[in-house]
C-alpha cells in the first residue's frame, strides 16, 4: 500500500506536468485557470498553446472515466495535442483528428469531451470546436452572462467519422469567456444539489475580472461542497480581452 501511495503521488506529480502550470502573458488580455483533480489523478485536461500569427490555442476536456483509467486517457490526448496542434489549421481539424487517433485505442463505452478555441489575439475572433463539451459562457463588460447557444456536438468515441464544426464569435472589450468541466455545474453539496449554473453565473456576474472570476467561481464552488471533496474533477479557464483595447 505504501508503495501503491507512492506511485500515486509520482502519477500525480507526471499529470500536473501535463498541463499549464501558469497562463501565458498576453498583452490586451487576462487569463487565469484552476485545476483540482477529485482523485490523486483524474481525468480532466487542458492546455494554452500559443501558436503562430497570433493566436492562442486553449483546449479543454473531461475523460469518462475517473482515477488511472481516466488518468491514461488524458495522457493520450495530450500526446495527440503536442503532435498535431500546430499543423491543424483550426480548432474542427483537430479535434477530428484526435477522433481519429482516439477511436481504435478507447474503451467500448468510454468517452472523452473536448472544447478547442482558436483566439486571435490581434484581432479577437475565435474560432471554437466542440466535441460534447459544454460550451464556453461569455460575460460581457456590462455584467451580463450570456450562454451562447452553440452547439455542443458529440464527444470523441462517439463515432469513427465524427463531424465537427468551427463556430465563430468575437470578443469585446471587457468581455471574459468561461470554460469549464462539468465538475463545476455538477459538483453537489451534502443534500446532493448540484452547484448549477444559476450560482455559476452569480460568481461570474461579481468578478471584477478573468482572475476574480476564476477565483470567485473555485471558491463558490468548493464552499458549496462542503467539506467532502469534490466527487468529479474541477477545471476553469477563465479569458478577458481587456477593457481599452
Amino acid at each position: 500500500a505504501k508503495m501503491m501511495a507512492s506511485d500515486m503521488r509520482l502519477a500525480r506529480r507526471i499529470q500536473h506536468r501535463l498541463v499549464p502550470d501558469k497562463p501565458p502573458v498576453i498583452p490586451g488580455y487576462e487569463i487565469a485557470f484552476s485545476y483540482v483533480p477529485a482523485l490523486a489523478i483524474g481525468g480532466d485536461f487542458f492546455d494554452l498553446t500559443e501558436l503562430p500569427n497570433n493566436e492562442l490555442a486553449i483546449t479543454i476536456g473531461d475523460v469518462s472515466g475517473k482515477g488511472v483509467s481516466g488518468a491514461l486517457y488524458m495522457v493520450f490526448v495530450s500526446a495527440v495535442l503536442r503532435a498535431r496542434l500546430h499543423t491543424a489549421k483550426g480548432p474542427a481539424e483537430f479535434l477530428t483528428e484526435v477522433n481519429k487517433r482516439m477511436c481504435p485505442v478507447l474503451e467500448p463505452g468510454m468517452f472523452v469531451t473536448l472544447s478547442t478555441m482558436f483566439l486571435n489575439t490581434e484581432t479577437h475572433v475565435c474560432r471554437l470546436a466542440l466535441a460534447g463539451h459544454n460550451p464556453p459562457v461569455l460575460r460581457s463588460a456590462s455584467k451580463k452572462v450570456v450562454e451562447m447557444g452553440l452547439d455542443p456536438g458529440h464527444p470523441i468515441g462517439a463515432s469513427e467519422n465524427l463531424t465537427i464544426h468551427d463556430q465563430r464569435l468575437q470578443l469585446a472589450p471587457g468581455d471574459i469567456m468561461l470554460f469549464t468541466t462539468d465538475g463545476v455545474e455538477e459538483g453537489e453539496n451534502e443534500a446532493k444539489e448540484p452547484f448549477g449554473t444559476n450560482r455559476r453565473n452569480q460568481a461570474m456576474r461579481e468578478a471584477s475580472g478573468a482572475a476574480d472570476m476564476n477565483r470567485r467561481v473555485r471558491t463558490e464552488l468548493l464552499n458549496f461542497c462542503g467539506a467532502e471533496v469534490s466527487s468529479d474533477d474541477l477545471t476553469i479557464i477563465a479569458v478577458e480581452r481587456l477593457l481599452g483595447t
